[in-house]
């Protein structure tokens, strides 16, 4: 009983030895790099119990402690003299005794913010140098001379990102500059001609997040309406804002075409070429959001007719007004799934004195046209379990569009004058895959007597299986079973309306096309650990039905294998064949098409690889009208290893490569016989800094 009762005393001293921490100033909670750091403690510990040592982060910082003792023991660490460490470290409290290892009492995390007050704060930066040149050339026959025979050209890409936040603020940023030595390759080449500075501005954005805000600045990204603005990416500013849970609210305002440099640097220059939008959604059910989603689009944009250096077009000026709703959702399981899109869209030609040229053009005359969009989707089966490890899936899904013949929008693009249905079956039984669908389609929805009406009707089926499963085997036996995939379609494309001859210029059925185009195509694959092989079977038939040249069909067959070698983990092989038929009904003359190609890569030693690759095809037709040989050739020799700078190993590569091109035409009918032979040497070298 004695001993019993002196054990239970020497846990009674331990106990009462013990120093607890009972609170903090810190933890959680971030701190600016001069707030005092108090720690609360139970007891200061007894002279004889030893001495407490307080290490913030790697550092000793008891000498700067005050301590306080009686009912507010703790310790009190004024950083004046030593600013607390930034970013995410730990203060651990320590119990040091005489002679004895240091004892932890107490392990708290510190998180101190960054300058500026940030939290966490992220700059990386990017340069990237590239170096393209050519050491030697010649050329033969026929073809043209180069430019340039050899040159050496310097390229390269400055730029950051980063990311830095504070509480519920979160900033981001990037920027990318692409110059180059060359300055017909220079970003504004095409707008300023030899003006155009070598290194350029290619992008920036800046987006600020900030509770239920944000805000976005540089080259953005708008629109979430298939048919008035969907996904437009300029130069601009955009913000949003969701006042309510299952509300938000957006706005933008762009650049009405996209722009690189730094001039117009916002990209809100000119109100005469913008493209201004705003949008409203609503969570419908919120309870499930997703599950049924009403968007409200608005649009303004005007686009001016702006002509740049060496650009092979006359752009007109554009006014684009327009408001579109969204309906999109789901049920709760998933299995039926809808998106409905409907926009009016008001839009003009205004007067373009640039383009009239001081004459009087014919206005043309604003006006509001329709679009809508449909998309519905349903699970007739969704993982329905056959047997073990065998599930079968089922969709059906309907796609319907309809624009007025006269709609457009600047910011998306829509078919006008065009409506089309799509109903299609897709089906996973296990491995075995199966889709189908149909499809038509019409324009001249007006039914104007003058225009030709063009009705479309379309049909396709895919399927693919791996044939083991026909012998009855659930898994592979063998690599030797291919798998085999089959395609098929028939596209049927046919007046629907016969034009007024007098008013139109159609000479009656002579002029009213109706064509049948059908077209199979069968493949087989064989996969293993280390080689591949793949054969693939076209067959397709062109029937011209159109008055008067019911004999203009074609049938075309065309044969390719295609095989991929893995002979080591160093070397890589793959070759192909080619073989196609294209049989001219109405001329009675049958084309043929031969072609093969070999390719190897080797990696001889971990930072040197030496590829290759030849190819010839070779065309001519059964009447010896014609014959053509083209043969390509290039070998490369590359070597990519690390450079050590300052403490850091920078990825550099750097090739030497060789290529020929030869082409041989002959024309026997007309006796015209052309030969262009080509080779070059080229160098290339690349560098990343960051």
């Amino acid at each position: 009983m004695a001993g019993l009762c002196g054990l239970a005393l020497l846990f009674a001293q331990a106990a009462q030895a013990q120093v607890n921490v009972q609170s903090v100033n810190f933890g959680e909670r971030w701190l600016d790099a001069d707030e005092t750091l108090v720690i609360r403690l139970d007891r200061l510990p007894e002279p004889s119990e030893g001495d407490l040592r307080l290490l913030v982060g790697h550092v000793d910082v008891t000498p700067l402690l005050a301590v306080s003792g009686g009912a507010e023991a703790g310790l009190v660490l004024e950083p004046q003299l030593l600013p607390l460490p930034r970013g995410e470290s730990e203060v651990v409290l320590y119990l040091v005794r005489s002679g004895a290892a240091w004892e932890e009492l107490a392990r708290m995390p510190l998180r101190v913010r960054l300058p500026g007050g940030f939290e966490t704060s992220e700059f990386n930066p990017v340069v990237n140098l590239t170096n393209k040149g050519q050491l030697e050339e010649d050329h033969f026959g026929d073809a043209p001379p180069p430019v340039r025979d050899t040159y050496q050209d310097i390229a390269g890409q400055l730029g950051f990102t980063s990311r830095h936040t504070r509480d519920d603020l979160e900033i981001r940023s990037s920027l990318n500059m692409i110059g180059s030595s060359v300055r017909e390759e220079a970003l504004r080449f095409g707008e300023k001609g030899a003006k155009a500075p070598k290194l350029d501005l290619s992008d920036y954005l800046v987006e600020i997040d900030k509770g239920r805000a944000s805000v976005a600045l540089g080259h953005i990204t708008y629109g979430n309406h298939p048919l008035l603005i969907n996904g437009v990416g300029n130069r601009g500013v955009r913000a949003s804002y969701r006042p309510m849970e299952g509300v938000d609210v957006s706005v933008s305002s762009m650049n009405g075409t996209s722009i690189v440099g730094l001039s117009n640097l916002a990209g809100l220059e000119s109100r005469d070429h913008n493209i201004s939008a705003a949008s409203v959604g609503v969570e419908l059910l919120r309870s499930r959001p997703g599950g049924l989603r009403l968007e409200a689009t608005y649009m303004d944009a005007s686009i001016e007719s702006l002509f740049n250096f060496d650009v092979g077009e006359v752009p007109d000026a554009e006014t684009n007004r327009g408001f579109g709703l969204r309906l999109s959702g789901s049920n709760a399981s998933g299995r039926l799934r809808g998106d409905f899109s409907i926009a009016r869209s008001r839009y003009r030609n205004p007067n373009d004195p640039v383009l009239a040229q001081g004459d009087t053009l014919v206005e043309v005359k604003e006006r509001s046209d329709m679009a809508r969009h449909l998309e519905l989707a349903y699970d007739l089966l969704q993982n329905v379990e056959l047997g073990e490890n065998l599930f079968v899936n089922v969709s059906l899904g309907l796609v319907h569009d309809r624009a007025d013949p006269l709609y457009k929008s600047v910011a998306a693009f829509v078919q006008a004058d065009n409506e089309t249905n799509r109903l299609s079956l897709n089906a996973q039984l296990g491995q075995v895959s199966l889709a189908l669908q149909y499809a038509e389609s019409e324009d001249n929805l007006d039914d104007i007597p003058t225009i030709l009406k063009t009705r479309t009707r379309a049909r396709s089926l895919a399927v693919g299986m791996p044939l083991f499963l026909l012998a009855g085997h659930r898994q592979a036996p063998s690599f030797w079973w291919p798998t085999l995939s089959y395609n098929w379609n028939r596209t049927h494309q046919y007046a629907g309306n016969d034009p007024d001859p007098v008013l139109s210029g159609f000479n009656g059925g002579s002029h009213l096309p109706d064509q049948v185009v059908t077209g199979h195509t069968l493949g087989l694959q064989w996969y293993a650990e280390r080689w591949s092989l793949e054969y693939r079977i076209a067959l397709n038939d062109q029937d011209n039905r159109q008055v008067g040249r019911r004999e203009a069909d074609f049938e075309l067959v065309t044969h390719d294998l295609n095989t991929d070698l893995q002979l080591s983990d160093t070397l890589r092989l793959s070759a192909n064949l080619a073989l196609g038929r294209n049989k001219d009904q109405e001329q009675d003359l049958e084309r043929e098409t031969r072609g093969w190609g070999v390719n190897a890569e080797w990696r001889f030693l971990p930072q040197w690889v030496v590829s290759g690759s030849y190819s010839d095809t070779q065309q001519d037709d059964d009447r010896d009208f014609s014959e053509n040989d083209d043969q390509t050739a290039n070998a490369q020799l590359g070597w990519n290893t690390q450079l050590p700078f300052a403490g850091r190993k920078l990825p550099f590569q750097v090739f030497v490569r060789y290529a020929m091109q030869d082409s041989r035409n002959s024309d026997n009918f007309f006796g015209f016989e052309s030969r262009q032979r080509t080779w070059t040497v080229n160098s290339g070298m690349s560098l990343s800094l960051f």
